[in-house]
């Protein structure tokens, strides 16, 4: 019976020890954070001699894998970064920036896309490529003046 309460005393107490200590740790880590987000403008990027954050880095790389694989719009591929990908919009806003890429290309990737796989006249392409692709309305015109090309 000493022996049940002495391993439950041991239990709690180091149960007590554990939780004031993460409580201070996270109370410490609270502070860093806090130091940080004043000593930083919101959308400003923290680099340290010009580095790129790793989640910028993958951004770009993932829109380079879509872009290669399908045509897709600045608009269309910064939302599916975000919204199917779970990037950051910062770090889908700076890859569609700074992916090379002719985005007259992409549409007309698309543009013969939709016209092999469900027939559609070039009309139905250029808004189907504005309306639901979202790429510019000279960006759909160019694709659809390329149709036959």
């Amino acid at each position: 019976m000493k022996k049940l309460i002495y391993l439950g005393l041991i239990s709690l107490s180091t149960t007590v020890l554990v939780a004031c200590s993460s409580t201070s740790s996270n109370a410490i880590s609270k502070k860093k954070d806090d130091k940080i987000e004043k000593s930083s403008k919101p959308a400003e990027i923290k680099k340290k001699e010009g580095e790129i954050p790793t989640e910028y880095k993958t951004a770009l790389i993932k829109a380079g894998q879509y872009l290669d694989t399908v045509g897709m719009s600045k608009a269309g591929l910064e939302k599916q970064l975000v919204e199917f990908e779970k990037f950051s919009p910062e770090a889908a806003k700076y890859a569609v920036d700074n992916i090379k890429t002719d985005w007259n290309k992409q549409a007309l990737k698309k543009g013969k896309d939709y016209v092999k796989t469900v027939a559609m006249s070039p009309e139905a392409v250029r808004g189907q490529l504005v309306n639901f692709e979202k790429f510019t309305q000279a960006e759909a015109d160019y694709a659809v003046a390329n149709l036959d090309k």
